[in-house]
């Protein structure tokens, strides 16, 4: 696995947490998939896209603002059904009403317009539509951690903003269930933002470390991460201030 910015590129380490976290994401949105139009948002190298073709999609769409990880999208999962092409959340190409369904995961809190892009996902739902993003919780210890974040959510902002434009809003909270996986993030977090000073610009900086000598010097100095497993994460209604990720269900 390697975080490239925000960009995870999964590689051939299918167990690590933050793979198995996101995929987890990806399957829990893939059940409004089957028999579905489906436009994947912020689709990134399409193994989430994937995902939701072997759910039963009918045709998908993955867009993304990235020229080379739609290049690297259509090399590995293109097919008859599956497309990806550039764009911009903020300004889709597509007419009113084209999709049954939305999926954008970790995508809102990119953007300087969100406002702008959450309209686009309306416009582009079909009547009764379902739009299913994800987005980090600001409040958890995660929370305001990475400089490429714009505009983070508590879970009161999320609800607001949601339940303004759409007719019914569903919030689930993706929760880490393994104590000793929880730990030992909650503890690499806190380390990060101090060494980082908290300033954005340092963080950067930081990213720029390659992961393996990062997980080396945290294994020698502070042991080693429990392996993560599939139950490790679980996604729920309840407890959503001690979530790490929000997924929220919403209907046109």
């Amino acid at each position: 696995m390697i975080i490239r910015g925000e960009r995870l590129h999964i590689g051939k380490d299918k167990k690590h947490s933050f793979v198995l976290e996101h995929i987890q994401r990806y399957r829990f949105a893939a059940k409004w998939a089957n028999k579905r139009t489906v436009l994947d948002l912020g689709c990134g190298e399409g193994y989430g896209t994937k995902i939701l073709k072997r759910a039963g999609a009918s045709k998908i769409i993955g867009v993304d603002i990235n020229k080379e990880v739609i290049k690297q999208a259509k090399k590995n999962y293109s097919s008859k059904s599956v497309f990806f092409q550039e764009g911009d959340a903020q300004s889709l190409e597509f007419k009113d009403k084209s999709f049954d369904l939305v999926i954008s995961l970790e995508l809102i809190e990119h953007l300087q317009n969100y406002k702008k892009y959450l309209k686009e996902v309306k416009r582009v739902l079909k009547t009764k539509g379902v739009f299913i993003l994800s987005t980090p919780n600001k409040d958890n210890y995660r929370g305001e951690s990475s400089p490429f974040h714009v505009k983070e959510f508590s879970l009161e902002e999320l609800r607001e903003t949601l339940t303004g434009l759409f007719q019914k809003v569903e919030i689930f909270g993706q929760q880490i269930t393994n104590p000793q996986i929880a730990d030992s993030e909650r503890y690499f977090f806190n380390l990060y933002q101090r060494l980082t000073f908290g300033r954005s610009l340092t963080k950067k900086l930081f990213l720029l470390i390659p992961s393996e000598i990062k997980a080396f010097f945290y294994k020698n100095l502070f042991g080693q991460t429990p392996q993560a497993m599939k139950s490790d994460f679980k996604i729920s209604k309840r407890k959503l201030s001690e979530a790490i990720t929000f997924l929220v269900l919403c209907q046109k």
